[in-house]
């Protein structure tokens, strides 16, 4: 499928009028642009990096550093996909996610927060600290491979709020899992010839 076909039937994944900059708990999944097998090899169940996934796991990490209301959590660094957990927290008010909900770590809310309207890209939003992190990780994997300008990830990433405690325990349990289920993997080169 040509790019400009997929641009087309592209819709957005994101929960329509919900403030994705408001503290929370998010998963997020980003792909390697044209599904390239270049971040990692899974090697009997374990994640061997590359130059290039050790690049992305290091900017990954360091987003934390990037922003105080910036938590990165359990992630896993697959081949041509990165699984991630972000806690997004509220330090204007002198506070974390936690403040609010019990410690990060331990709860979330059981409902979803309130509903705002927002356009584009909001400074400080998933959104934007994803495109950041995309921009630097691209910027470092270029500046390796001396490939000033190419592409890196695909456009968008897929997210799902987290909005309780059971539903963070099952998704980390699926990150850390990733790696022993790879052979059935949706992102598996063998599935998408298929597909």
């Amino acid at each position: 499928m040509s790019e400009k076909t997929e641009e087309s039937r592209r819709r957005s994944a994101r929960l329509k009028g919900y403030d994705y900059s408001q503290p929370g708990a998010y998963f997020v999944t980003m792909c390697v642009w044209g599904m390239a097998p270049t971040l990692s090899e899974i090697m009997e169940s374990q994640v061997v990096f590359t130059q290039v996934g050790k690049i992305a796991e290091s900017c990954w990490n360091k987003m934390g550093d990037l922003k105080a209301r910036i938590d990165p959590d359990e992630y896993v660094i697959m081949p041509n996909h990165l699984h991630g957990i972000l806690f997004i927290h509220n330090p204007s008010r002198g506070e974390a996610f936690e403040g609010r909900f019990g410690s990060v770590r331990r709860r979330l809310p059981s409902n979803a927060s309130p509903v705002h309207i927002s356009r584009g890209t909001v400074s400080g939003s998933l959104g934007a600290i994803i495109q950041n992190f995309k921009s630097i990780s691209t910027r470092k994997i270029n500046r390796l491979n001396n490939t000033p300008g190419k592409t890196f990830w695909q456009r968008g990433y897929y997210d799902r709020i987290i909005r309780n405690h059971e539903e963070l325990d099952r998704i980390r349990k699926y990150i850390f899992e990733n790696p022993l289920k790879w052979e059935l993997d949706e992102y598996h080169p063998s599935k998408l010839k298929n597909s």
